[in-house]
């Protein structure tokens, strides 16, 4: 029972850490540190720019996360350096041998990534940082595929209610939100 005890305390201190994701300017969708592309596991970030600005690089603060519920700081820094249009969204992908070579064997023992907007730089010259440690969320590696899914659905409603004569556009995006594809393995 004890051990109960400390595991939804541990529970409540996490979930306490996801803040309000409405008040940051660049929200994390997606993410985790196991991704299987074709070239090895990755390091996978979905975002979307929810403000009403053009988003010209966002630097990302990333913490992954152990079995036990210890975190680590990685050892890179996570930019995404290209515009990004309001509501748009964006990728960055790491191979994730560089942090396997860094945290050496207990990398197997990592299972998920807290990951903060960490810098918002706009196109108009200004730019944002968040108060503490406001725009975190935190993303298990095993809960990747059904957080996808999810993402997907949401992705393509929004796309089906703003374009209700349009097809979904095709590019990479669309072929990164196909289940057969890479993303999803």
């Amino acid at each position: 029972m004890k051990y109960l005890a400390l595991l939804l305390l541990g529970c409540v201190v996490c979930a306490a850490q996801v803040t309000n994701p409405g008040t940051c300017p660049v929200v994390v969708s997606v993410a985790g540190t196991d991704v299987p592309l074709q070239s090895g596991n990755h390091i996978v970030l979905w975002f979307t720019n929810q403000s009403s600005k053009t988003v010209s690089g966002t630097q990302f603060k990333l913490v992954v996360l152990d079995n036990a519920g210890l975190r680590y700081p990685v050892s890179d820094i996570y930019y995404a350096a290209w515009e990004t249009m309001p509501g748009a969204g964006g990728l960055v992908v790491k191979p994730a041998r560089d942090e396997e070579k860094y945290f050496g064997p207990t990398w197997r023992n990592m299972r998920g990534v807290e990951v903060q907007v960490s810098r918002v730089f706009f196109s108009d010259g200004t730019g944002w940082q968040p108060a503490g440690n406001s725009c975190s969320r935190i993303f298990m590696n095993a809960n990747f595929v059904h957080d996808m899914r999810r993402w997907n659905t949401q992705l393509r409603a929004d796309w089906n209610r703003t374009h209700p004569n349009e097809p979904m556009p095709g590019g990479s995006l669309a072929a990164w939100l196909d289940p057969k594809n890479d993303g999803w393995r």
